[in-house]
């Protein structure tokens, strides 16, 4: 995603999201379900977010996605060299400059995790334990 077209442009056409779910929104089992299993693998299709500004606590289902265009946000390529996470071998990473309302993170767990997830959810593919 991060590579450019000839005329400096990103590549990626699509950008896939999920939406975010209230917590309160499941049974109580469900919801004792996600936290207790907050780190593993299982359940495949729902993520445990935790809490989300204005929304409180939070998950996803990789069962409901939605895609935008990509040109939607007015990509950009940003230097981020300076920026404390960034790797020293890229110095420009693909950025939104519109429309970008943003208001959490996943952090490093969530995000590995995550991948995981989609690997066993959409390619029945699982990492070796």
């Amino acid at each position: 995603m991060d590579k450019p077209n000839k005329d400096g442009s990103p590549r990626v056409d699509l950008l896939q999201f999920a939406r975010l779910r209230s917590m309160g929104s499941l049974p109580e089992d469900k919801r004792s379900t996600l936290r207790g299993m907050r780190q593993k693998l299982q359940p495949f299709e729902a993520l445990f977010v935790g809490e989300v500004a204005d929304l409180g606590e939070s998950f996803i289902l990789l069962s409901d996605p939605y895609f935008l265009p990509a040109s939607y946000f007015g990509l950009e390529f940003i230097n981020y060299k300076d920026h404390p996470e960034a790797d020293p071998e890229i110095a420009d990473y693909v950025t939104p400059v519109l429309r970008d309302s943003r208001v959490e993170c996943l952090d490093e767990g969530q995000i590995s995790l995550l991948r995981q997830k989609m690997a066993a959810f959409w390619a029945r593919v699982q990492a070796d334990k």
